[in-house]
């Protein structure tokens, strides 16, 4: 009995001592600190991060639909895409919001997309302070302008930890928040052996990679879309276990991060979400000090998946947002944020205020 128990101890030790060390990641290790960092700066197809690091960029310009000229630049949004994807995750809506003059800048976020080291996990902090940069980048080229960050599932929570300061990364400074189905879904709202598996697996076998084919989750109802993904060589196919690990850091740590009171907050989340779980949705809910119909509202989809911005319906939500960024107050044409006051005065009754 003694020696079984002094193995289990041992095992115990070798475990803990495993625990993985995500600041020596090769995707984070060239952050310098703030007095050492050259400028961030825009390229033509790069954001060129503070330590150097080219990020690939996209972007989408409002232009004139009769003759195709730049039109004028009435709002500027700065997306973050999700786990395993890549910038060309907002193709379909920053078309819609070109037709309102809403410019759309998305990045290859480090160890995703055309990027070095792709699957490996950077670290919370580094793709925070990727943001923050591209928003002091993007307010210092349109300084007269309103610069939103909007972040879809991983991205969502990196938004959530940027502004909110929690990985020590310089504090992000966008004039709005979007999160569209925000990764919050964190280890204490997860079943208990969700947590067992990912502690030991991560300790044991941090670079053995998952599919997840067998586990029938449905991202979006646009089928389309689907095969595209299926046969984009950028998007992440097999993932490593510990970038599992990793992203269920950031979840922690988005999820305790309570939004700002008086930054404007758009929170979008879909009935038939099967990637982001009901209960973390309604704790976010929960947080968000004006949410009684100031500035910070949740909108709920009927009809929405978790890839809401590529879901058929993709085009109410992007309108949804151009309406939100362009008066905070207004109804939303679509209705969801009728149906998101429902879903947050569900989710205080579901938990403490």
């Amino acid at each position: 009995m003694k020696s079984g128990f002094g193995l289990i101890v041992a095992i115990g030790l070798l475990l803990v001592a495993c625990t993985p060390n995500f600041t020596d990641s090769p995707t984070a290790e060239r952050i310098l600190p703030p007095k050492d960092a050259p400028q961030g700066h825009l390229e033509t197809d790069a954001l060129v991060a503070d330590d150097g690091t080219r990020l690939p960029l996209r972007v989408w310009l409002p232009v004139e639909p009769a003759h195709h000229w730049p039109a004028p630049i009435r709002a500027v949004i700065v997306a973050l895409h999700g786990f395993n994807d890549r910038s060309m995750a907002f193709n379909l809506s920053a078309q819609v919001w070109q037709r309102d003059n809403i410019a759309t800048y998305a990045f290859d976020q480090r160890g995703f997309g055309a990027n070095r080291f792709p699957g490996r996990w950077a670290g919370a902090k580094t793709l925070s302070q990727d943001l923050a940069t591209a928003v002091r980048v993007l307010k210092a080229r349109y300084p007269d302008l309103p610069v939103y960050a909007l972040g879809e599932s991983m991205g969502g929570g990196v938004v959530l930890d940027a502004v909110g300061g929690r990985t020590g990364a310089e504090i992000a400074r966008p004039d709005g928040v979007i999160l569209a189905a925000p990764a919050v879904w964190a280890r204490r709202t997860m079943p208990v052996l969700n947590r067992v598996v990912l502690w030991g697996g991560v300790r044991l076998l941090p670079s053995v990679t998952l599919t997840g084919n067998d586990l029938g989750i449905m991202p979006t109802d646009n089928y389309p879309v689907l095969r595209g993904l299926g046969r984009d060589p950028l998007f992440i196919k097999a993932t490593r276990i510990d970038a599992i690990y990793g992203l269920v850091d950031l979840m922690d740590q988005a999820l305790d991060a309570v939004p700002h009171d008086t930054l404007p907050t758009l929170v979008l989340y879909g009935v038939h979400d099967q990637v982001i779980p009901k209960e973390p949705m309604q704790q976010l809910a929960r947080t968000l000090p004006d949410r009684t119909g100031g500035e910070q509202r949740v909108a709920y989809y009927p009809d929405g998946w978790h890839m809401l911005l590529r879901d058929i319906e993709y085009p109410i939500v992007a309108d949804d947002v151009a309406t939100w960024i362009f008066d905070h107050h207004a109804a939303l044409p679509s209705g969801a944020d009728q149906t998101g006051q429902q879903f947050v005065t569900d989710a205080l009754k579901a938990g403490p205020d």
